[in-house]
């Protein structure tokens, strides 16, 4: 077999592939084996029908397409090789010459990954923003954990106040009629959770445990359904039962029963402590993902639309696992959230093309660097792994046995290596926040 590359135009290759007479041969005897035992033909048994009479009966064509379709595989992943094209869509197969008892040509076209042009990834000047950790915020946790702490006990009053846990029954009313889905019995509801719709929580508070009473609302212009939205609703709710948190208090007790410190000061100070070393991690973590997404926006790159697609295809079918194990199918989930296909499809398109051209910008990156993993990298990697499963360490090394495994943890550790690359050579400014910039901060990106 011969390959070479005919002519590339953007991400579009022709290749031609030469099948010499003597391999062709072989695989047409082979076609014919298998054809002849297919085959019935008056005044011959089956199986032995001579391979002339079998060709005139099928047809010349029949025979050499059985044979390129059995041999095509390995010709093709040969001819890559040789090549050293890197398809990423399945290629359109075209025979070009055929000649009696001659070699036969094949034209192969096919998409291939995209030249990377490399801008700036070294020495990128970045900021990272490490969020102090106040007294504050060591309050909210201890809170936190006051919340896991409470129990629900039943008030010796009889009317319901803000934060009592209620189970009620509703039915929802607009223009005097019920509306679909507007009605449902003993739901637990939190007051002040803000689960339901503006206003319907704070008219429960005062309502007696047992009456029947009538809370009027107006559903949010922007409300998932469309013939309830901006519409003047009427609910009659029946208070069945009200239950209050009891919450222990914040002392030396508190802090033995919820962890391994004897005093409530030292609690306090284990989480300040947990809190500022997550607050680091978290710097780091978006250190890394700005100076990737540097180095990504500073290189050019003309995505294939098969890539996408295939990206795609891969989110979209892990989405549709995540769901079904929460018993949910994705029409139903996009329903509930009233999202349409469109734009779900969108949002998952924009995300699959960042995500092809990552992986293309960092792995240019690598092979410019000569960024290689060794084997015994590889090895180390699952030694830690495992040691973090504790008894399914063995199950651990058994699943990176598999060489399809061990291939994705080579090229993780690989693009692993490239980001430590980007952050050795970054110029990094130190900046510091407290919990409420960095909160107003996020609101302002969403």
């Amino acid at each position: 077999m011969k390959a070479n590359v005919e002519s590339r135009t953007g991400n579009q290759v022709t290749m031609m592939v030469e099948i010499e007479a003597p391999e062709l041969n072989k695989a047409l005897d082979k076609a014919y084996q298998k054809l002849v035992k297919t085959v019935n033909i008056r005044g011959f048994r089956k199986g032995r029908v001579p391979r002339t009479v079998l060709e005139h009966y099928l047809g010349k064509g029949a025979l050499l397409s059985e044979a390129l379709e059995d041999m095509f595989p390995s010709i093709y992943s040969s001819a890559v090789s040789e090549t050293g094209i890197k398809p990423v869509d399945t290629p359109n197969v075209e025979i070009q010459d055929l000649t009696e008892g001659g070699p036969v040509k094949l034209k192969v076209e096919v998409t291939v990954e995209p030249e990377v042009l490399l801008g700036e990834y070294k020495g990128l000047a970045v900021e990272k923003t490490v969020m102090l950790i106040d007294e504050k915020t060591v309050d909210q946790t201890l809170e936190q954990l006051r919340e896991q702490q409470a129990q629900l006990v039943e008030p010796e009053r009889d009317t319901v106040q803000q934060g009592d846990l209620v189970t009620i029954d509703y039915t929802g009313y607009v223009d005097g009629q019920a509306f679909p889905n507007g009605a449902a019995t003993d739901v637990e509801l939190e007051i002040g959770s803000g689960r339901f719709i503006p206003g319907f929580e704070e008219a429960l508070v005062g309502a007696p445990q047992g009456d029947e009473i009538e809370i009027n609302v107006t559903f949010p212009a922007d409300y998932g359904s469309t013939e309830l939205a901006g519409k003047d609703a009427v609910f009659k709710v029946t208070v069945h039962e009200i239950k209050e948190k009891v919450y222990p208090e914040l002392n030396d007790e508190f802090a033995k029963d919820v962890s391994s410190c004897d005093t409530l000061a030292d609690l306090r100070a284990e989480i300040r402590g947990n809190l500022e070393k997550q607050a680091q991690e978290t710097a780091e973590d978006n250190l890394r993902n700005d100076l990737i997404n540097l180095a990504v926006r500073n290189a050019t790159i003309d995505v294939p639309e098969a890539m996408i697609k295939t990206e795609m295809d891969e989110l979209t079918r892990d989405f549709e696992q995540r769901l079904a194990y929460q018993g949910l199918k994705l029409d139903v989930y996009l329903q509930a959230y009233n999202i349409s296909r469109e734009q779900f499809d969108g949002d998952v398109r924009a995300q699959a093309e960042q995500r092809v051209r990552t992986s293309l910008v960092l792995n240019a990156i690598a092979e410019k660097e000569g960024i290689t993993v060794t084997s015994e990298e590889v090895d180390e990697r699952i030694e830690q792994i495992a040691a973090g499963a504790g008894e399914r360490a063995d199950q651990v090394r058994s699943a990176y046995g598999r060489d399809s495994m061990r291939r994705g943890l080579e090229e993780n550790l690989r693009l692993e290596k490239v980001v430590n690359l980007l952050a050795d050579s970054a110029l990094i400014t130190v900046k510091e926040t407290d919990a409420a910039s960095e909160a107003e901060h996020e609101e302002n990106a969403e």
